[in-house]
């Protein structure tokens, strides 16, 4: 192992330029606030106010706001006489979002927090389109403006390039590494730290200006360098957030002032950032004298010109008068006790290395852009009620050399098979159909072409009429689709399929389509040879 660890290390110095202490340091408070049916203490207002009573006068913040508290007043006039703080928009996917685009929600099964709802990447492309449209447009209807920035737990690639593309908004947020919370697994970026976003992974930092999004991804509830390393939510609630640290970890503010150190002060390179911050009315009051103490010591902290607190914008305008496309490297360590952690993180590689004892291992190592695909969510919906997204690790070391696009591909990938580019033809062709439907209602057949998506031209009987029927959204959507029917559902041969191919023949092939909840995530045999977003490959036992 030692011997990897020495290659990698050459690697390292020979291929990018050496890092440096930083000397700009960063604290962003960004506070997402969902409609008030979604608070888990209740739908009172105090629980705005007294969250906004914490935060010192002094203190920049953003607050990202749900297309549902677009509609309510009372929130929104607060926030417009906030003079210290940016208003962004959290693009999460609520019913009242979905269907005021058009857009199908499937209310009746399941949590409105599975990922197949709650993200942009559980709707195909046209759908994502006109949700990001109907969301960035109540916003300017309201506020005068469009945001400039967005987050949400997970936005994938497709979605970053069309919001940046028309609302010039170039700043979001995402979830920081864990390997298992609340349904959702992400891990292999820049560990805590912002990056550009590539084009070909939504999770993978940018490794050219050819290959950039120019999207800067900022990251929530960064982990401990150190204790957050494992499988499940024991691990990740080392963070930064009050509910994980504090609440269900019985840490104090000494933890918080120690990790904010780690992951800003202590780290090589030219710039550190770290997002603090808490949803509004996740936090029960109890708690609140920990957030208090968490916010005065970065208030403090700035006092005294260790760090700087920022908006997401203010930050995103600093960071990309240093960098324009691709991010630096960055090196962070944690130590405790006779246990010590470095991360080293690049734009063509992240690793770990832990020293224990004077034991040098590595621990985690995830080499970036073994694929030129992109993601497969970036042309399809991802309907797995569970989010995954990694980058590929192997137990072979290293992983196999990079997959280049053939010259005749797409950057997406193929059907597959035989007769992939007639499947294609087939697929395509059949958009052009009508989009025929039929249904009985109340005792009436109709039949006829859906013009848009509350209107039917056709044919009503037997109370026989011949024209236009309005239906209010979206009982349309529920009639039988001849189109649909006759569209082929081929299989598809993309990203997370071609980084399989190498492996496949060496191992039990397990597709991570799992019931919603962090276990499930867990529900994987020990054995891995190969794991990506949507499959695992295991030795037989």
């Amino acid at each position: 192992m030692k011997k990897k660890i020495i290659f990698w290390s050459l690697i390292f110095f020979l291929q990018v330029s050496p890092a440096i202490a930083a000397d700009q340091n960063f604290v962003t408070p960004v506070f997402p606030i969902r409609g008030r049916e979604f608070w888990r203490q209740g739908g009172d207002i105090k629980h705005f106010n007294q969250l906004r009573s914490l935060i010192p006068s002094t203190l920049a913040r953003t607050w990202l706001v749900h297309y549902d508290v677009l509609f309510d007043s009372e929130i929104i006039s607060s926030l417009k006489n906030d003079s210290q703080a940016e208003i962004g928009l959290f693009l999460e996917v609520t019913r009242k979002l979905s269907e005021s685009s058009f857009v199908k929600y499937d209310w009746e099964h399941g949590s409105w927090s599975q990922a197949n709802k709650v993200f942009l990447s559980g709707y195909d492309t046209a759908s994502r389109k006109r949700i990001i449209d109907q969301a960035f447009s109540k916003f300017k209807e309201v506020l005068g403006y469009y945001p400039k920035s967005y987050g949400a737990w997970y936005i994938d690639v497709w979605s970053m390039e069309y919001i940046r593309q028309n609302y010039k908004a170039d700043i979001t947020l995402g979830l920081a590494d864990q390997y298992s919370t609340d349904g959702y697994q992400t891990w292999g970026q820049y560990l805590n730290l912002p990056y550009f976003v590539s084009k070909t992974s939504a999770i993978e930092p940018a490794l050219s200006s050819f290959d950039s999004t120019g999207v800067l991804k900022i990251q929530w509830a960064p982990r401990h360098p150190l204790l957050f390393w494992g499988d499940s939510v024991e691990y990740s609630n080392f963070s930064a957030q009050v509910n994980d640290y504090h609440r269900d970890k019985r840490l104090g503010v000494n933890y918080f002032s120690s990790l904010i150190k780690d992951i800003t002060l202590n780290v090589q390179s030219p710039i550190s950032q770290a997002v603090i911050g808490i949803e509004v009315a996740e936090l029960e009051p109890e708690y609140f004298p920990e957030l208090k103490n968490q916010l005065n010591l970065v208030s403090d902290l700035a006092a005294g010109n260790q760090i700087r607190v920022s908006t997401m914008q203010q930050f995103n305008k600093l960071y990309r008068d240093q960098f324009d496309s691709v991010s630096p490297v960055a090196t962070m360590s944690s130590q405790i006790g006779n246990r010590k952690i470095t991360w080293t993180m690049t734009p063509k590689f992240r690793q770990a290395v832990l020293n224990e004892n004077g034991q040098e291992n590595l621990v985690d190592f995830r080499l970036y852009h073994i694929s030129n695909y992109q993601d497969n969510d970036q042309i399809m919906a991802d309907t797995r009620q569970n989010l995954v997204r990694l980058v590929p690790k192997s137990s072979g070391f290293p992983l196999p050399d990079p997959i280049t696009i053939p010259l005749n591909d797409s950057p997406y990938g193929h059907y597959s098979g035989r007769f992939s580019k007639v499947k294609s033809f087939i697929v395509n062709a059949a958009k052009l159909l009508p989009d025929l439907v039929y249904s009985k209602l109340d005792g009436q057949f109709f039949f006829g072409i859906k013009s848009d998506f509350e209107t039917l031209v056709g044919v009503r009987f037997p109370k026989l009429k011949l024209g236009k029927f309005s239906f209010e959204f979206p009982i349309l959507e529920n009639f039988v689709s001849l189109k649909s029917k006759l569209t082929p559902h081929f299989a598809w041969t993309g990203k997370q399929e071609i980084e399989l191919k190498p492996y496949v023949g060496s191992g039990k092939i397990f597709e991570k389509g799992r019931k919603y909840g962090q276990d499930s995530l867990l529900d994987l045999p020990k054995n891995i040879i190969f794991e990506n977003s949507y499959y695992a490959v295991y030795q037989n036992p």
